[in-house]
């Protein structure tokens, strides 16, 4: 018999199980044009089609191809900082649309730089390990890894190094750097590897460059952006924030509990050994440096920020709604909390009042209320006529 003989039939479908199948099929469908609608509606937030997504694949497994393009190379970026100049250089007039399209865009932007910074970090740690595999265990700052490389470079004695380390490096991690640099395994660079080495150190000064300038800008353009913001903590430290946090809509989403604590830098066993840099406090990030908790004294400045913290998610998403409703942006808002919160913690810092010493009553000139002279005068007759007043 033929093999036709044994083929199974397709079971009977129901009408019930075709239908499923046909909703399954159009949720599919509407999943997938939601998502598009995202993309697009992304694009159109960030401005210019500007967003995370443009250049994930740029900053993915940059060791593995070399003629890959890098950030700083990218068409985009690099048109966002000529409409950037030229509305800084020759005071181009802008809609006010347009100049918060800008803004949105520079945003985006920091938060790739930043991690743009830490792939050029890694190559230039990849580039310089043959000559010194330890320092990168002992200086973990970015900024601070180059500038040593660069100090150092070739020398194979670090002593001869150590007064331009000083201006580098505390004396801690200077002593650390020649007794590590002593006992090292690495070797010479070669030419070709020193002038990869310069070469990315050179890429992570420009990467650190535009951050500087687009921070810059943003600073400038935030008190027409968040005006209360702004008032109430600052221009500079508004634009850090709102850098920090990716933009003004995922600023406002953030609660009062977890401001306080962006841009912290965390503790680790370099921090506590006394080999970083950078200053970590628990539970404290960018918003510390504001003034208004600067100016308090040190036993009242984690109970400023709490407060401060508090307001300024108010002031926050006060901005954020004007913005999307296209309302008039006021500073006065960030203002009247401001002003109310500077008197609050004046009268934190007032001190306790004394308490105040009664001097005794003198017995003589006693004044007591009419009904305890009643009760005393009735009291004390009854008790004369028990004692003197024979029952019988």
């Amino acid at each position: 018999p033929s093999m036709s003989c044994f083929a199974m039939e397709p079971p009977i479908r129901t009408v019930a199980e075709s239908l499923l199948d046909d909703l399954d099929d159009l949720s599919d469908n509407e999943d997938l044009h939601n998502g598009d609608e995202g993309i697009s509606e992304n694009v159109r937030r960030n401005g210019s089609g500007l967003s995370h997504p443009d250049f994930s694949e740029t900053m993915i497994d940059d060791s593995t191809n070399p003629n890959k393009r890098r950030l700083l190379e990218e068409p985009k970026l690099i048109a966002h900082l000529e409409s950037i100049r030229k509305v800084t250089d020759f005071s181009k007039s802008m809609s006010q649309e347009e100049e918060h399209q800008l803004v949105v865009t520079s945003n985006s932007l920091l938060a790739l730089l930043l991690e743009e910074l830490d792939h050029a970090h890694g190559d230039l740690c990849t580039a310089y390990k043959p000559k010194f595999p330890e320092l990168q265990d002992l200086i973990l700052d970015p900024m601070t890894y180059k500038d040593t490389v660069m100090t150092v470079k070739n020398e194979m004695d670090v002593s001869r190094v150590n007064e331009k380390l000083n201006q580098i490096l505390n004396s801690n991690q200077v002593i650390t750097v020649s007794i590590a640099a002593s006992t090292s395994s690495g070797r010479p660079l070669t030419n070709e590897e020193m002038e990869k080495v310069q070469k990315e150190a050179k890429y992570m000064e420009e990467v650190q460059s535009v951050h500087r300038e687009l921070t810059k800008f943003v600073e400038s353009r935030m008190e027409g952006l968040v005006p209360s913001m702004c008032a109430f903590i600052g221009a500079q430290l508004a634009a850090r924030l709102i850098g920090a946090a990716g933009g003004l809509e995922e600023l406002a989403k953030v609660p009062s509990c977890n401001m306080q604590v962006i841009g912290q830098i965390k503790q680790s066993a370099a921090s506590r050994a006394g080999l970083s840099a950078a200053r970590t406090k628990p539970n404290q990030g960018i918003l510390v440096e504001c003034d208004i908790v600067q100016s308090c004294p040190n036993y009242l400045q984690k109970k400023a920020l709490k407060s401060v913290s508090d307001k300024l998610v108010l002031a926050v998403r006060f901005d954020f709604v004007n913005v999307q409703a296209g309302r008039k942006r006021s500073a006065e808002t960030g203002l009247k909390l401001r002003q109310g919160l500077k008197e609050k913690i004046a009268k934190w810092e007032e001190p306790d009042k004394a308490r105040v010493v009664k001097a005794l009553p003198n017995s003589t000139t006693l004044v007591f209320p009419l009904r305890d002279v009643i009760w005393y005068s009735i009291s004390t007759h009854l008790l004369f006529l028990f004692i003197f007043i024979d029952p019988t």
